[in-house]
């Protein structure tokens, strides 16, 4: 879209308040770069800690969580 990273979370902010996204959260572990699967609608929903099931690594909520757009509005 050739769009500054400023403008994108402009435009998702808008989005967001139309009530088409959310923001949830995933967990990702920077060892190996991959999500575990689990979406979850708060940080207090992530457990405090867990494994990654590709590299065995220790995940912790807060470190290795990230918010991701979930679509809720779909024609």
């Amino acid at each position: 879209m050739n769009v500054t990273m400023s403008v994108a979370y402009q435009v998702l902010e808008i989005i967001k308040r139309l009530k088409i996204i959310i923001v949830v959260f995933e967990v990702y572990c920077h060892r190996c770069g991959r999500f575990t699967g689990e979406i979850y609608n708060t940080i207090g929903e992530i457990p405090e800690s867990d494994y990654c099931e590709n590299c065995d690594s220790e995940l912790t909520s807060i470190q290795n969580s990230v918010a991701v757009y979930k679509v809720i509005f779909d024609e």
